[in-house]
C-alpha cells in the first residue's frame, strides 16, 4: 500500500531528474552576455548595423560592405583603417578594453559613424 509520507520525497525527485535532464541546472554560457566574442557589422544603405556594439576583450570583429559603394573602416585613434569593395569584409581583434570610435572616411557626408566598447 501507498504512504502519503512518499509523495512529497517522490515528487521532488521527479521534478529534479526532469529538471536536470532538460539541462535547467546548467550555467549560463557567456554567449548568454551582452558582450560578444566576435560579432558582425553589416554596411548597407550607408549605415553601420548595428552602429553601436559590445564585445569582449579578445574578441574579433568583422564588418562587411552588403553596399554598391565603397566604404572605409576607419578608427579614430588609428588601431585601424581599411576599405572594404562592395561584397567584401574586414576584421579586427580587439585586444584591449576601451571605446573605438570609427567612421567611414569615404562617405563623411552620409555620417557613417560607429562605436565597438571594449570591456
Amino acid at each position: 500500500m501507498f504512504q502519503a509520507r512518499y509523495v512529497v520525497p517522490f515528487v521532488a525527485l521527479a521534478v529534479l531528474a526532469l529538471t536536470v535532464g532538460c539541462g535547467g541546472l546548467e550555467e549560463e554560457s557567456d554567449d548568454a552576455t551582452p558582450a560578444a566574442k566576435s560579432t558582425k557589422v553589416r554596411i548597407f544603405d550607408f549605415k553601420f548595423t548595428p552602429q553601436e556594439l559590445t564585445v569582449k576583450e579578445g574578441a574579433k570583429v568583422t564588418w562587411t560592405n552588403d553596399d554598391k559603394a565603397d566604404h572605409t573602416v576607419t578608427s579614430d585613434g588609428g588601431e585601424f583603417d581599411q576599405v572594404i569593395k562592395p561584397g567584401g569584409d574586414f576584421s579586427y581583434t580587439f585586444k584591449k578594453k576601451g571605446t573605438f570610435k570609427y567612421q567611414d572616411r569615404l562617405n563623411t557626408q552620409a555620417g557613417l559613424k560607429g562605436s565597438v566598447i571594449v570591456e
